[in-house]
Order: structure tokens, then sequence, then C-alpha cells
């Protein structure tokens, strides 16, 4: 890994076809659990609704918004 190489947006992490990380569901899979129990232990914070079109991170394998904004109800 070489995180100041010029090239550095294309790589394939995940992998796609033949080539996908067989962790890569797992890893998915995972997060969600991660997710789930944090919201579950924090009743009273809940998300801000964000604006249209919020900047959001493309890869091949999945896209996700690059920030969201939480707050206390």
């Amino acid at each position: 890994m070489c995180p100041h190489r010029e090239n550095i947006r294309r790589h394939l992490a995940f992998g796609a076809g033949k080539h996908r990380c067989p962790g890569a569901s797992l890893a998915r899979t995972e997060a969600a659990v991660a997710l789930r129990t944090v919201a579950g232990r924090l009743p009273d914070v809940g998300l801000v609704q964000g604006e249209k079109g919020a900047p959001m991170l493309g890869l091949l394998s999945f896209r996700a918004p690059l920030s969201v904004v939480v707050a206390r109800r």
C-alpha cells in the first residue's frame, strides 16, 4: 500500500467479478450490525435531514454519503 501514489483512486479494494473479495459481504454485514447496535443504544439521537444532492462516495461496488449529520432529539 502506498497512500501517496499518483493514482490513489484507481484500486480494486473489494474487487469485482471473479476477483471479488470473499470477505466483502461479511464486511458489509459487520458494518450494518455495528451501526444498528450503536443506533439502538442511542435512542435520543437521530439523523438530520440532509440536502438533496449531498456529495456521495461513488465506488465500483457501492455508493455512500460522504457525511451524515446526527443530532439529539
